[in-house]
């Protein structure tokens, strides 16, 4: 480590500040040299700096400090004089700290690769250090501002400013603002940086309560939809005994009475069971007319969400018998609304619904059913009503046509056949008939 710190003038050597100073910057500079020549390997000729690369030897690992360089003669040739020397060292990639009051240094540190400003600040109204040091930011000199601090004259200070120069009253003002806007950024950025923690902590908390609103809605909506499914199964089993006491011969008009009476309860129990918790499609804006109800009024049954024909009203109105394709059945007066013939035509009969036919009507009913390229719930669902007309239509087996693909949907259809109290047995068809993309089942009697 070397060091040029101090007033080492001598009256005895005839040695001025400046000159004292220079001799030993001269004396360091000569020590810098040695210990770099000492570092580089002693090879010459015509491969030596292919087998020898000066930077890989040029890092020095000395100190040098030095205090007010430059300083103790004409400041313009002192700055100037300054900047080779630390130009000089900073080659020889030498690190070295050297504390000026010159405005040619400052601008040099700023402009110069390799080289950055630093000031310790200093607080004017106690004319004293406060010790902390802002890298990046060159110093002031505050000789004006102290000198008015200590009682020097306004008037020589004044006149001292107009013999500073505009340059140089522009550089003190800009290091000045330089200042109080990098206390004000500093301000700024903590305050942002409380802000952004609280932020991320605000989103946090609401990200958990996201999720843990979700995990509920999930809990719920799976709880009602297998409240709605363990419901309907039974339904389904006890329609589908209802249709094998109605198709027996000696079925008396008594106990096909009692029947009937048992499917309306039943019916009144699906329309109980809530609904699954799905997105629907949008089914389209009826057009409604006004009016009461004759036979032959195409009307909307609301608990079906299908379209049927008006064929019979009770004595007091109070009931509807409505034909539905082939099946015919009795709602409340309340639950169906009149339709004009021409809305009624778009009316969308895919919908799913729960139907309870009178049973000495039969359905007509498709011998296949074609679900390649469904989702798998749509085609568990369409099954589901598909078996149950072709049961009431007597077919004794049908086609269920649902592709080879990865084989998701051919599994998820056979696993619902094999609990399904309608079918009593199924397999693949022959090769030449659709292989394993089609299923044949074969229904109960």
């Amino acid at each position: 480590m070397f060091a040029d710190i101090g007033d080492e003038q001598s009256i005895e050597q005839s040695l001025s500040t400046f000159s004292s100073h220079l001799s030993r910057i001269i004396e360091i500079l000569r020590r810098v040299d040695e210990e770099q020549k000492r570092k580089t390997p002693d090879i010459h000729g015509k491969l030596s700096e292919t087998l020898v690369k000066k930077e890989d030897h040029s890092q020095s690992h000395s100190l040098i400090l030095l205090d007010e360089l430059g300083a103790g003669t004409d400041p313009s040739e002192g700055s100037a004089l300054a900047r080779a020397i630390l130009t000089y060292l900073l080659q020889r990639h030498v690190t070295t700290v050297a504390t000026t009051h010159y405005s040619e240094l400052k601008a040099f540190a700023h402009e110069q690769p390799g080289v950055v400003n630093a000031s310790v600040e200093f607080n004017i109204e106690t004319l004293s250090p406060t010790y902390k040091l802002s890298i990046g930011l060159p110093g002031r000199s505050n000789a004006l501002a102290i000198a008015n601090r200590l009682g020097l004259e306004q008037g020589i200070i004044e006149q001292a400013r107009e013999f500073l120069g505009s340059e140089g009253v522009r550089m003190e003002n800009l290091l000045e603002g330089l200042q109080s806007e990098r206390k004000v950024v500093e301000d700024e950025r903590f305050h942002l940086s409380m802000e952004r923690a609280e932020a991320e902590y605000q989103r946090k908390q609401l990200e958990e309560e996201r999720h843990r609103l979700e995990e509920q809605r999930v809990k719920i909506l799976n709880e009602a939809r297998a409240q709605a499914r363990r419901e309907l199964d039974e339904v389904q089993t006890q329609l589908a005994k209802i249709k094998v006491d109605v198709s027996r011969v000696n079925m008396t008009r008594e106990r096909l009475g009692e029947a009937r009476q048992v499917a309306r309860r039943l019916e009144e129990k699906v329309h109980a069971v809530p609904e699954p918790m799905r997105a629907r499609k949008k089914e389209p804006e009826l057009e409604r007319l006004e009016g009461p109800l004759q036979i032959g009024d195409t009307v909307h049954v609301l608990s079906f969400g299908q379209t049927a024909e008006l064929v019979g009203l009770s004595a007091d109105r109070s009931e509807a018998e409505v034909q539905m394709g082939a099946l015919r059945f009795r709602v409340d007066v309340d639950n169906i609304e009149r339709l004009s013939k021409r809305k009624a035509a778009r009316e969308d009969y895919a919908a799913q619904s729960v139907v309870l036919p009178r049973y000495e009507d039969r359905p007509v009913v498709s011998t296949q059913l074609d679900m390649r390229g469904w989702r798998v719930e749509q085609a568990l669902e369409e099954l589901e009503s598909y078996l149950n007309d072709a049961a009431l239509s007597g077919m004794a087996s049908v086609r269920i046509v649902h592709g080879k693909g990865t084989g998701a949907l051919r599994a998820a259809v056979r696993e619902q056949l094999a609990r399904h109290p309608l079918v009593k047995s199924y397999v693949s068809a022959p090769p030449q008939e659709g292989g394993d993309g089609v299923t044949i089942v074969k229904l109960s009697a």
